[in-house]
């Protein structure tokens, strides 16, 4: 089992994975500073982020229980 996790090309998968994950979560992080420092006051970048959120918080549920749904139609 050691020999399919310590090969050299699943070493840059996972590089590669993390690598991604942080530019990500940089992104996220400093994407507020941006909007700050381009010159959006701060009221507005809390509605974006709000509403981005909010969003995500109500479609997420929603597609679970669809794709819940489907599955067990094409299932049975």
């Amino acid at each position: 089992m050691k020999y399919i996790f310590y090969k050299t090309e699943y070493k840059y998968i996972y590089l590669s994975e993390f690598f991604r994950d942080f530019a990500r979560a940089l992104g996220e992080t400093f994407g507020a500073v941006m909007l700050y420092k381009a010159g959006l006051p701060v009221y507005l970048i809390l509605l974006i982020y709000g509403v981005r959120f909010f969003i995500t918080g109500v479609i997420t549920p929603l597609f679970i229980t669809i794709s819940e749904k489907l599955v067990l139609q094409i299932a049975y």
